[in-house]
């Protein structure tokens, strides 16, 4: 009787333990337009799992020019297990300028800084609370599969996928979206990668 009440205590502990990392929520899925936005960007080619670093030196780059971002991105062009070499996967990353900012993107581009301005384009998406860092992870390798399958379900294609990050993550408030385009924009084009890389390309593996 003893081992029977450890069990189910220990079966409970597992399932709150699962609730709190949201293993449990559903995902939600709509359609939507994104609005106009400005991408600092840089090409990076290598694991996926490094493209934060990324993210990261741009943000830090623009915060001492006393601007702040809250919004990374990465956009991936390489689904990894289809690739035989992991390192070779392509991926735009950087971070989402704030239009409070955009009347500075001549001075920034004078300064070193890679810009695209992605107009209007249609979406498939899918946005997820990111605040328990336990849970990102876990999430992230649980819902992007869900997101890809969701997608095709739909009759969309799913082979180049945008990563938006909002807040900071692991703490209150900060989501990730995932979404692909639905319609014509050419920073979803592998060959927008191909034409930048040379002037642009960072490997952090």
């Amino acid at each position: 009787m003893q081992s029977v009440f450890a069990l189910g205590i220990f079966a409970v502990t597992i399932f709150m333990f699962l609730r709190f990392l949201r293993v449990f929520e559903k995902l939600k899925i709509l359609k939507s337009t994104h609005p106009t936005m400005h991408l600092i960007y840089e090409c990076y080619t290598g694991k996926y799992q490094n493209v934060g670093k990324v993210q990261d030196k741009i943000y830090y780059d623009l915060k001492k020019l006393k601007m702040d971002c809250t919004k990374g991105f990465g956009i991936y062009y390489d689904n990894p297990k289809e690739v035989p070499d992991t390192k070779k996967c392509r991926a735009l990353a950087g971070c989402i300028l704030p239009k409070r900012y955009w009347k500075n993107i001549e001075a920034l581009e004078k300064q070193g800084f890679n810009i695209v301005k992605v107009k209007p384009f249609k979406t498939i998406q899918s946005t997820w609370q990111a605040d328990r860092p336990l849970s990102i992870q876990v999430n992230v390798l649980k819902k992007i599969p869900q997101f890809i399958t969701a997608c095709k379900e739909r009759g969309e294609k799913a082979d180049v996928l945008m990563e938006i990050c909002s807040g900071e993550i692991g703490k209150r408030g900060a989501t990730i979206t995932h979404l692909v385009n639905r319609s014509p924009s050419e920073v979803f084009e592998v060959q927008f990668f191909e034409s930048n890389k040379f002037f642009s390309n960072k490997k952090t593996d």
